[in-house]
Parts: C-alpha cells; structure tokens; sequence
C-alpha cells in the first residue's frame, strides 16, 4: 500500500500568528475609530473613555456621523489597497473584498460594548500635597 498523501496545513504557529494580526488590526481599528470618534462628537479622550466605560458604543456616541467616522478611518486603506492594484500585488477584486471587510468590521467595532477594554479611570488625588505643619 502506498502512504497517504502529504497534505499541508498551516503549523499552529503560522495559526497563531494570522490570529495575533487580525487582533492587532482590530485593535488598531478600534483605536483609530475611537480617536475618530471622539474628534467628530468634539470630546475629550478622557470624555470618549468615561462614556466608553458606561457602556455607550461608538455608534451611540456618534449618532448621525457614524458612518463618516468609518468613512473618515478607512480613506487612508482604501488609498493603500489602491496604490496595491496600481502596483499589480492584489487585484480590483481583492481589494474590493478587503475593503468589504474592513467596512464590516469597523461597523462591528462601531456597535460593541468597548468597556471591558477600556482601562479604569485613574484615581487619587491629582492636587499638590499640602504644606506640612510647622512647629508653633
């Protein structure tokens, strides 16, 4: 009998790190739609954060310019993937699907329950110490 065919399949590490890329992506995503965010709905970071930590998505937070702060953070990859097909390193199709994919998931993001990510407001006092008691 002859032996099984060899077929191949991505090593886990190969797994793992297409894995680590699109969370960096996502993460990266999600910060540039929250800085996006927070400069159309003309708030502070620490006020996106407070809002953030409440429960309030982007979307919410945004209201009617939702869909020009994704517009607003995907200009700069729709410029890239063109610049690929200029290039003839992807094709119109291609980058017609990943743009697809990245709207899809910029939308997702939009509409999450980001507080679990958010870090804590700080706390303690952010006054100058008092002058110490001097001897009478």
């Amino acid at each position: 009998a002859s032996p099984a065919p060899v077929t191949s399949s991505p090593s886990p590490s190969a797994q793992t790190s297409d894995h680590h890329k699109a969370g960096l992506g996502a993460l990266r995503l999600g910060r540039q739609l929250a800085a996006e965010t927070a400069k159309q709905a003309g708030l502070t970071r620490q006020e996106l954060l407070a809002d953030l930590r409440k429960g309030e998505t982007l979307d919410a937070i945004a209201g009617s310019k939702a869909g020009s702060v994704i517009d607003a953070v995907l200009t700069a990859d729709q410029g890239k993937l063109n610049a690929a097909v200029q290039a003839g390193k992807i094709t119109s199709s291609q980058a017609a699907a990943r743009m697809a994919r990245l709207r899809s998931e910029a939308s997702a993001i939009m509409g999450m329950n980001l507080a679990p990510f958010v870090p804590p407001a700080k706390t303690g006092a952010t006054t100058a110490p008092s002058a110490a008691p001097t001897a009478a």
